[in-house]
């Protein structure tokens, strides 16, 4: 299990994954293999953390994009196929 590091209230946790496999990717793009690289990058606000996720998963359609809030809940899911916000976490 990937632990998620602590951060603030207000800050937003982002992840991604290969689309096709569901494997985890880490900060570095390539694939976790449960050793010292995160595979959470940390912002401080829901938009740039949205911005973000948009950027990369244009620049790789074989990736999906997840932004959790800091209880850890899924708020945003992006991949070349859906786009799935959940407003009421926000």
């Amino acid at each position: 299990m990937i632990a998620f590091p602590n951060i603030e209230s207000y800050q937003y946790y982002v992840s991604f994954a290969e689309l096709n496999t569901g494997i985890v990717l880490n900060t570095d793009g390539r694939y976790y293999l449960n050793d010292d690289k995160s595979v959470f990058h940390i912002f401080d606000n829901y938009d740039n953390a949205k911005k973000f996720v948009n950027k990369l998963i244009g620049e790789r359609p074989d990736w999906e994009g997840y932004i959790y809030d800091s209880n850890k809940k899924i708020v945003y899911k992006l991949d070349r196929f859906n786009e799935i916000e959940n407003k009421n976490a926000l």
